[in-house]
Parts: structure tokens; sequence; C-alpha cells
């Protein structure tokens, strides 16, 4: 017995098989009544529903053919000679009184040819002059339903003599009547809903109850929920049902009844009864179960009685053994356990007598393997401490021995491996085939092969084997066939590692140019074969020149060795992911879609948008520039793929990197690339010749009428004396990667002025535009604290503004930023808010001093409330968290009283004054005292 497992009685093994099959064959029987259950009570329902609405429109058809009976009975009265509209109205005025009580006539009226009420009985009922004119063309009964001060049915009769319509007699009765008949016939409400855009019903039986009703069914549902099915809806605890259908069965549109079904109680008895199905099987279920194991826990305890008897043979105690099976309870019937006990005491017997024979024989072998012991003793010492695995099998391939030294290098006992097929200790399949080719004489009398030892896995130990047939000399034994193996491991992994390194970056582990290009060239040709796309994704790592200069290339190793892990897990095993170039990785992945691809590549981005690069306790944000091309609509050859891959990933690169561009061949690769090195030449030039300048708008302090400070915005001047505005230039130059030279630019031109304006002793501020780029450049920070060092620079006088977008883009780069530049004493602008994220908690976060509300909001609040109110919320917020505000674009005087009145605090725009070259010449500018 072994001691090692965990011993579980086969009365629970049974009961839980048993037991979970009984559950599981409950459960499906449970389900499929609850499912019929629920099932019948919808198809009651529906049933229900269907006799409601047969009924109520049953009930309107009566009504309607009662009205028919009435005038048709009044109309025969007359003969034929007398019938005159006058005598009709005479006959009315005799009986009404009388028709109205016996026959529930709530109006009659009587119109002639021109469709004019000549009189009426009753109350004032009016009707639709389309259905008297229908009457009076058509020569037959009209019916409507009217509702106005009550609901009515209406039928309009055309008066006929001698084939010539003399008027047309209306006669109504009210609607009422039908719904109470139906509510006393059926046991449940009926309402009347008069349209399709009417909400309010026009009439219902117990409206004081069923009006709530409609009104929270409406709240919730479309009428068209309740058209052809019922809608069940909770109110007050209470469960109800409403449908709506056509009054006319021949009609599919308004007018519609309404009934309101409470089903409350018709939904609890349902509850109720799945509730006592599902306890009385649970019950017979466990009770199943119970008598069940009661009767395996009998059986078993012979079973158990039997199994300790049992070791009794092993200790030779035949005699004990018969004693313990007599002393087993007798049954009143044979059955298995009673088979198993005869069974087990005939062969008690029968190893009583072997063991006698055993033990004669014993002392004859003893003497004989002590001859025999010095003679293996040797030999076997002479095997064990060779250091070679010595293994012999036989013809079959099972192994007979193995030495010492195979066993401690398996980390096996012998009793293990005796036996075993020598086939398991071959990895090589050619290896196994010259093996069995010696076995039947088909190889030479001896071979050799180098092979992995297959039995290892932690630590592989490859083995040059010698295989030799020994053959008895008198042939009186089986050949075997001796294997020696020699530890070749060393050598394996010194050559496995030289091919290694020939095929894949050290750095990464990923494979290197040389590998990508052999397995590209093998896909393309399964592709090609089974006619399948393949995409190739080329990767280049945005800025990463600037963390290598900046922070030395163990930084920029550390970060390719991150990457390319992300990379990794983002990526199919049976993708190709390759480092081709210093920043440059690809990746190949087959069998896929252009939908696969799109799907893959936003992924890439979004896992290394989650990298946490921290450089001196300063997150650097990383990004790929990803190039895709596709095999074969974008090329059929390697060449062919990475070039277009290539011109892919360079126009994604200049879009605003982190982003990805699949390549199309309809796409002007090299225009744009030309434009791109027009546009680089212009500013590199214009860098070099110092043709920018800076131009200054005034910022106007509302409140004291006086100019508060300039904002310092760039442009170029061209040789022919033209102005190119920063949007020309600026979106350009941040694609070419030059933007942060015009930062540092405008930086030192600005620096310059303040000088100027120091050395006259004018304190007036100027605020400094900053770029996107610049929150993420290492060198902006030292630059700015060093031209603020210089003599006779006041940083309190300087404002650096901000857009919303890239602070909060860049949060943590631009927060950590603005508190180091406040630490100097200058202060911030969040430049064109509400345009970008929008978030009151970056506004509360973000410790600016000035909020610039987009010109977008304010250059039409003259003329638009949606704008003055957002104006006004941001401004309310905004100096609620103490920041100052800025309107931008203002255009025109309105704007600015506009402002003055919503309490904002600075205003900048054309209106006040057009950026100018001297900042001292206020001759043009408006709003001053």
């Amino acid at each position: 017995m072994q001691k090692n497992k965990h011993f579980l009685s086969l009365k629970w093994k049974f009961a839980f098989g048993l037991g979970g099959l009984l559950i599981t064959l409950y459960s499906a029987y449970a389900y499929y009544i609850y499912y019929q259950a629920v099932d019948n009570f919808s198809n009651s329902r529906v049933t229900a529903q269907t006799n409601q609405i047969n009924i109520a429109q049953a009930l309107t058809e009566e009504s309607f053919f009662v009205l028919d009976r009435f005038v048709e009975s009044i109309l025969l009265i007359q003969s034929d000679e007398t019938k005159t509209g006058a005598q009709l109205q005479q006959l009315f005025d005799e009986h009404w009184q009388h028709w109205q009580v016996i026959w529930g006539l709530e109006n009659a009226a009587f119109y002639n040819r021109q469709s004019i009420e000549v009189k009426r009985w009753g109350k004032d009922i009016p009707s639709d002059s389309e259905i008297i004119l229908r009457a009076f063309t058509q020569e037959v009964p009209q019916h409507q339903l009217i509702c106005a001060k009550g609901c009515f049915q209406q039928i309009l009769t055309p008066v006929l003599f001698n084939s010539e319509v003399l008027g047309v007699l209306s006669v109504s009765v009210a609607l009422s009547d039908t719904l109470l008949q139906y509510q006393q016939t059926m046991r449940n409400d009926l309402g009347v809903l008069i349209s399709d855009n009417s909400q309010a019903l026009s009439a219902i039986t117990h409206a004081k109850k069923n009006i709530p009703l409609w009104q929270k069914a409406r709240e919730n549902y479309v009428l068209e929920d309740f058209l052809g099915k019922g809608v069940v809806f909770i109110k007050d605890r209470r469960r109800y049902e409403l449908r709506v259908f056509p009054i006319s069965k021949n009609s599919s549109s308004a007018p519609y009844f309404v009934i309101i079904n409470d089903i409350t109680e018709d939904y609890k008895n349902l509850q109720n009864k799945l509730l006592q199905l599902g306890i009385i099987g649970l019950v017979g279920l466990f009770l199943v179960i119970f008598i069940l194991l009661i009767n395996i826990h009998f059986i078993l305890a012979r079973v158990a009685q039997l199994s300790q008897a049992l070791p009794l043979l092993v200790q030779h105690q035949y005699q004990s053994f018969r004693k313990k099976l007599k002393s087993q309870s007798s049954t009143i019937f044979n059955d298995e356990v009673s088979q198993l006990a005869e069974t087990a005491a005939y062969v008690a017997k029968d190893l009583e007598i072997l063991s006698d024979d055993i033990e004669k024989n014993t002392e004859l072998l003893v003497k004989k393997s002590q001859e025999l012991e010095e003679e293996r003793d040797f030999v076997a010492q002479l095997i064990d401490t060779a250091p070679i695995f010595i293994i012999t099998q036989n013809m079959q391939g099972d192994i007979l021995t193995v030495n010492k030294e195979g066993l401690m290098d398996m980390k096996l006992k012998a009793a293990e491996i005796i036996g075993m097929p020598f086939a398991k200790l071959i990895s090589d399949k050619d290896h196994l085939q010259k093996l069995e080719h010696l076995r039947l004489n088909k190889e030479s009398k001896e071979i050799t092969f180098d092979d992995r030892l297959a039995l290892l896995t932690e630590e592989p130990m490859y083995l040059s084997w010698i295989h030799t047939i020994l053959r008895a000399k008198n042939n009186s034994q089986e050949p075997v066939v001796l294997s020696l193996g020699v530890d070749v491991s060393e050598r394996h992994v010194a050559d496995e590692q030289l091919i290694w390194l020939a095929s894949h970056d050290q750095l990464t582990g990923l494979g290197n140019r040389r590998n990508f290009q052999h397995e590209l060239e093998a896909r393309l040709a399964l592709a090609k074969r089974y006619k399948e796309q393949l995409a190739l994704f080329y990767l280049d790592l945005d800025q990463f020149k600037v963390i290598n200069d900046t922070h030395g290339h163990q930084a920029g190793d550390e970060l390719l060795q991150v990457i390319a892990s992300v990379l990794k897990k983002e990526i199919r095993d049976t993708d190709l992911l390759c480092r081709i170039g210093g920043d440059e990785f690809t990746l190949v992945i087959s069998a896929t879609t252009l939908e696969g691809v799109e799907i893959l590549a936003n992924k890439l981005l979004y896992a290394l948008t989650q990298i946490k690069y921290i450089i001196n306790e300063q997150i650097h944000p990383i990004s790929f520039s990803i190039g895709v091309a596709i095999y074969p609509q974008h090329g059929e050859t390697q060449q062919e793929l990475l070039t277009n891959a290539d011109l892919a990933m360079y126009h994604a690169k200049k879009s605003g990197r982190a982003r990805y561009h699949i390549f199309s061949p309809e796409f002007e690769y090299q225009a744009v690339l030309t434009e791109q090195l027009r546009w680089k030449h212009i500013i590199e030039h214009a860098i070099k010749q110092d043709e920018f300048v800076l131009y200054y708008q005034p910022i106007l302090d509302i409140k004291h009428k006086k100019i508060s400070h300039y904002e310092c915005l760039l442009r170029i001047v061209q040789q022919d004396g033209t102005l190119l505005m920063p949007g020309d230039f600026i979106i350009q130059a941040e694609q070419i990667g030059i933007i942060d030279q015009i930062d540092h630019l405008v930086l030192r031109k600005a620096i310059e002025q303040h000088l100027a304006f120091q050395a006259i002793g004018n304190n007036s501020r100027l605020a400094i535009n900053l770029s996107g780029r610049s929150m993420n450049d290492m060198d902006i920070l030292p630059y700015i604290e060093n031209l603020l060092s210089q003599s006779g620079v006041k940083p309190e006088l300087i404002i650096f503004e901000i857009t919303e977008t890239s602070a909060v883009s860049n949060f943590m780069s631009a927060k950590s930023m603005i508190k180091r530049l406040k630490a100097l004493g200058c202060r911030f602008a969040l430049d064109d808010f509400g345009v970008g994220f929008s978030s009151f908690y970056y506004l509360k976060s973000l410790p600016v001093d000035y909020v610039k509300i987009d010109g977008s909001f304010v250059k039409q609040m003259d003329v638009s409330e949606e704008d003055r109110i957002f104006v006004k919320v941001l401004t309310e917020v905004s100096q609620a968290f103490g920041k100052q505000i800025i309107a931008e674009f203002v255009e025109n005087k309105e704007i600015l009283s506009l402002l003055e009145q919503q309490g904002v605090d600075y205003a900048q725009g054309y209106y006040i004054s057009k950026p100018i070259s001297d900042p001292l010449d206020l001759s043009h500018v408006k709003g001053l005292e």
C-alpha cells in the first residue's frame, strides 16, 4: 500500500460521483420545469390578452351595430312618400327623450347637403366635416370615435329619398358604457388613447388608479413598445401588464384601446409553485443519496475487513489470514465480496506452498551466488567507476543495465530505468533510426552519434554515443547492444552560443537584422504558398537620441531592454520581433487582416504609454512611431515591404509621434518629404540669419483700464519683407524636430526685451509661450534658469504660457516645471482653456496664476447666449480656485463690456490692439483711461 497517497473511501467516491450525477440531472430537470412554468405563464398571458382584445373589439363593434339598427328602424318608421328632413326632425323632437333613455343616446344631429348642422338633440358633440362629406359621397353609414369632453361612438347615416341623399343623420352614444361593460365582464381595466401623439388617456375605467400607472409606463416606454405585445412593469410593489391595440379589427392605427391587468397574484402563484417544486425535488434528491450511502456503507465494511486481512499474507501468517476470513459475518446470498474472499483463500493456500519451495531453493542459490559474487563485484566496480555512460540493451531496445555514473547523471534509480526503452534517452530521430538499423544488421557493427539526453530538462546534457552489438560465442544467448556515452555538453553549449550570437541581439535577446531577413524570407514563402496576408511593422523609438545624449548610453540600453520586454508580452509566440538597429525594431505577423493590424498597432502604442521610465525623479514618456506594410498589397519582396514600411513609419513620426500609419500606394510620400525639406530649409535659414522677431500684443486690465502685460508672439521676416505666422511653421518645426531650438530662441529674445524694459524703468510683464515638446525637453529648464540668473532680470515680471492640452498630456512633467519656475518667482498661464481636456481637477492641481479662455468661446459672446454662459462658468470656477482670467479674441466693444460685467480680469484681442513690433507704441490701443 502506498502511504504517500491520500485515502478516500469508495463510499465517498461513489457518493460524490452518483451524487454529482443526480444533482446534474435534478438541475436539468428543475431548469426544464422552471422553463415550462415560465413559458406556460407567458402563453397564458398571451391567450388572456388575445381574449381581452377580442372582447373589447367585439363590444365596440356591437355598440356600433346597435346604433346602425336604431337608425335603420327610425328611417323605416316613415313611408317612402313622406320621408323628408323636416319630418325626420319632427320625429326626433317627439321621441328624443324616450330614445335617449332607452337607447342611451348622448347626441343626435341632422346635416343638410352642405354639411351644415340643421338641428341637434342632446350634447354638443362635433362631427368631422370630412366624415359627413364621405357619408354623402359614398352613401353608406360612417363610424367614428370622438373624444372631446368625453369619448363617444358616433354613426353618420345618409338619409335617402328617391335615390337622392336628403341629408346625414348623426347619432352618438358614450364610449364609457362600452368600457364599463368590458370591465364588468373581464374584471380588468380598459382605456382609450385617441392618437399616436397623445400622452394622456381620453378615457379609462378606475381612472384614479390607472392614470398614474399609464403615466409611469409612458415615462419608460414609447407607444410602439405596447403595440403587438404586453409590457410588464412594477409600481408600488405590484406587477402590471399593459397592452395597446387598435379599436377596430381592420385598422393598425389610432384610436387605440389600452388594457391594464394587475398580474401580481398570478406572478406570486407562479413563484410559489416553482419554490414548492424546488423544495420537493431537493428533499427527494438528498433522501435518495442518503439511502444509497447507507447501502454502500454495509457493503464496503466487508471489503474493508478483507483488506485488513491481506497484509498477513505478506508476513507469511497464512493461518491467521484464514481465521480472519472465517470471522467475516455470513450473508444470505453470495455476492462479489464473497467471491473475492474465496479467491483470497485459494491464493493464500498457493502462496503457502510456493513459500516453502522458495525457502528450499534459496539455500541452494545462496551457495552459488557466493561463488559469483566476487567476480560480479569486480566487474561492477570497474563499470561503476568509469566516468562514462555504460548501458546495455536487448535487441528490442529495452535497457538491461546501466552503470552508477549513468544513474547519477540522469538522477534516477536503477529500478526506474531498467526495462525502459532506450529510445526515451534519445532526442534526435536520425539517431533512433540508425540505432534501429544497427539492431536489424542494416548498419555496420558500430555507429557513433552526438545527441541530447532526453530525460533531463532543467540542465540539458549532450552525449557522444558509441553503439556496438555484443554476441555470445556459442550464440546461446540473445545478442545485446552496448552503448557508451561520453559527456560533451560544454562543447555543445559553446557551439550553440556561437550560433545564437550570430542571429540575436545581445542587449535585448531579440533577433538581429540577419535573423529578421532570414525569417522574413521564409515567412514570405509560406504566405505565398498558402495565399495568406503578412504584415511587417517598422517601429522607431521616438526621441531615443535625447535620452542617450542626455543621460548616457547605459540609460538608453536599460530603456531598450524594458521596451523589448513589454513588446514581447503584447505579441503572440508565433510573431517575429527583432531589433535591427539602435532604436529600430521590426515585427512580422502572419495570417492577419487589416483590422487585426490596426488592433495590434493600437495595442502596442498603448502598452508603451504605460511604461513609467524615470530618470532623476522625472518620468519620460515613451512612444513609438510605427509604419506598416502588408504582403502582398504593399510589396511581394522583402526589400519592397521594408522600404514601404519605412516610408509609412516616417509619415507616422512626422504626424506627431506615438502614431501608426499603414502604407498606402495612393499616398504621395515623396511630395510630403519634399515639402518637409522645404520648411526645414526655411526654418534653419531663419535661425541662421536671425530672421525670427517678436511681436507684442497688449493685454488690458479691464478693471483698471490699463495695460497689464504683453504676450510675445513669434514671426519670421522673410527677405521680401513678408511675415510668416506661427501657424505656418510651428507644426513643421515640431515634425522635423527643431522646435526646441525655436523655444530657446524665443526665450532669449523675450529676456532681451525684458532687459530693455528694465533699462528704461518699465516694469511691464512679458508672457512667453512654451511649446508642448518643451515639457519633455531635458535642456529647457537649465536654459531658462540660466537666462533668469542674468544680472538685471526680474523673474516676477516673466509669465510662461502653456496650452491646456500639452499640460494635461504631460501632466507630471508640466507640474514639475511649473513648481520649479514659480520657485524662482515666475508666473504661469494656462492657454486655450476649454478646448482641451477641460477638467477642473487639472485646473485645481496645476499651480498656474492665469487661465486664458480660448477665443472660440469669446469672439461671438455678443450674439451667442451659450458662449456667454460658458465663459461665465469658467470664470467663476477658475476664480474660485484663485486664478485670474484672461479672455482672448476680444473683437469689439460689446464683447469687452460683457466681459467686464461677468468679472473677467483681462482682455486680449484685435479690438484692444493687434500685435505690434514696438511694445512702447500704445497709440492704437483701445480701452485705456
